[in-house]
């Protein structure tokens, strides 16, 4: 009857993730992640080329007593685009929670630093930062930052009574 026949494609997208999680001591556990992303479009051809993202961290925790805790991490990212895009969860101060996306070029770390003075009183610092190579600025808007990192330092106080 001469009607076209479309047919509907979803785009294609796939991650492969690795971590190794090692503790060679009580007080130390190292995590490793490796992770790709893979992203291919309903046309295909020279305009649409498929795309692929890669993603590599390694963080550390260290608790040498009941007082004192470290987790630091460091990640470095390369998403061309938002189809590439990786998520990273984070820790972060007590009561927040943290899940980070990532896109663009760039590299990411964190120090969590944590103090316990007694029963009743702790004290958490947190110091974040993220740098983009491909960026003039991050944001758009009211949160535009005009430069290609952004950082931000965090400090909470718990009181229990």
């Amino acid at each position: 009857y001469g009607n076209s026949r479309v047919q509907i494609e979803r785009p294609r997208r796939s991650h492969l993730r690795a971590q190794l999680t090692v503790s060679p001591i009580k007080s130390i556990r190292l995590r490793s992640r490796l992770e790709f992303s893979f992203f291919s479009a309903n046309e295909s051809g020279p305009r649409h080329p498929p795309q692929l993202g890669a993603f590599i961290s390694q963080d550390l925790r260290w608790r040498p007593n009941d007082i004192w805790s470290l987790q630091t991490c460091c990640s470095f990212f390369d998403a061309p685009s938002y189809e590439t895009r990786f998520y990273q969860f984070e820790n972060d101060l007590p009561g927040v929670m943290r899940l980070k996306m990532l896109s663009g070029r760039g590299k990411r770390s964190y120090f969590l630093l944590s103090c316990k003075f007694s029963q009743q009183l702790k004290v958490h610092f947190k110091y974040e930062n993220t740098w983009f190579d491909d960026a003039e600025s991050i944001g758009s808007g009211n949160d535009i930052v005009l430069r290609p990192r952004e950082n931000s330092l965090s400090c909470q106080l718990e009181w229990r009574f």
